[in-house]
């Protein structure tokens, strides 16, 4: 009696599980889902926006190299409102250039722009390799779970077959 309650409990419970697992008829491949993954975790999206922000800090960092430029223009007018007296006008304008010929850190800070955009690119790509093996160990798992419950289904009609056979000897 104790067994056929076990086996009736078992077949309800992977009923239910498949029952549950057949409302979704969608059926994805490993590289959809992986590609599906990578599109849209927020970890990696910030990964990306670290990797362009280094990218712009390493662009920084050779303005020290440039020369700066600079333009400034001033107009001062005077009408002193008196008789016979003149109205004057006064145009200003100045440029100036400056080139840094060398300060100290002025190249170290290229090759720190440059050492810290490629850690980011390499933990961007870390990041990647991460979801893309869990991910693929998800997958794996699902079809191995697909693969034991049509064993158990199996086990299931197999068992009830051979208390059919016990009734029927009986």
């Amino acid at each position: 009696m104790k067994w056929k309650i076990k086996t009736l409990l078992i077949f309800i419970i992977l009923d239910v599980n498949l029952a549950l697992a057949q409302q979704t008829n969608e059926k994805l491949s490993l590289d959809e889902c992986v590609q599906m993954a990578l599109k849209n975790n927020p970890s990696l999206k910030q990964s990306g926006l670290s990797v362009e922000q280094a990218q712009l800090s390493t662009k920084q960092s050779y303005s020290n190299l440039y020369p700066s430029i600079g333009v400034s223009a001033g107009a001062a007018t005077s009408d002193n409102n008196l008789p016979g007296s003149e109205w004057q006008s006064q145009w200003n304008v100045q440029g100036s250039v400056n080139q840094s010929i060398y300060s100290p850190g002025m190249y170290s800070g290229i090759r720190l722009a440059k050492a810290n955009e490629k850690i980011s690119k390499i933990s961007d790509e870390d990041l990647k390799l991460q979801i893309r093996l869990s991910v693929e160990n998800y997958y794996f798992q699902i079809l191995t779970s697909y693969a034991l419950i049509s064993v158990y289904e199996d086990n299931i009609r197999s068992a009830a077959e051979n208390l059919e056979k016990i009734k029927m000897i009986r």
